[in-house]
């Protein structure tokens, strides 16, 4: 007497799946492994930010936390970016992916005055 397969039809199927799989096309690229993109920083800032902090030297949005560009030159890179993935305080919350986190630094770094 022949034992029946458990699973008859893995076998066609998984050969299927190795033989077409090369064909498919590549999924896109998470956007994380782009780089950080201060333009699109900027705009998150004045989307986001703008309710509570002054977004640029130049002005726009509100006193009622620190300004931004204040914020740039007394923290670093690490230190924002770990902030704004865990914020704290009288921040609201907020959920941003590791790439607006990204890009939002980056537009930071813009906001602080050139080294001597």
């Amino acid at each position: 007497m022949t034992r029946a397969r458990p699973f008859p039809l893995a076998v066609p199927f998984l050969t299927s799946l190795l033989l077409v799989a090369p064909l498919l096309p590549a999924a896109p690229a998470d956007a994380a492994d782009r780089p950080a993109d201060a333009r699109i920083g900027g705009e998150l800032a004045q989307s986001r930010c703008t309710a509570c902090h002054v977004v640029a030297a130049t002005g726009g949005g509100t006193d009622q936390a620190p300004a931004l560009p204040a914020v740039a030159v007394a923290r670093s890179d690490g230190e924002l970016a770990a902030f704004l993935a865990r914020p704290h305080g009288a921040m609201p919350p907020i959920s941003l992916t590791r790439q607006e986190i990204a890009d939002l630094v980056a537009y930071l770094g813009t906001l602080r005055p050139p080294p001597p």
